[in-house]
């Protein structure tokens, strides 16, 4: 068997947000969201290693499947 550590958060926290068509406050904050969450990801992902676990995130494509 495997240990898997889990991250579960919305598809849209997990991408770079695109500047296009938002307002400078609404694409920093979405950025600001990313950044921690990167970094989060990244402690994890270092965590895992270190106790021979694997890391993973999940979005709701990964629970619900993909929508078309």
């Amino acid at each position: 068997y495997e240990t898997l550590l889990i991250e579960i958060k919305p598809k849209k926290q997990c991408i770079v947000p695109k500047k296009e068509s938002k307002t400078k406050r609404r694409y920093l904050t979405e950025m600001k969201t990313f950044l921690i969450n990167k970094a989060k990801w990244d402690a994890a992902e270092n965590y895992a290693i270190h106790k021979g676990w694997k890391f993973k995130i999940l979005t709701e494509d990964n629970i619900f499947g993909e929508k078309k």
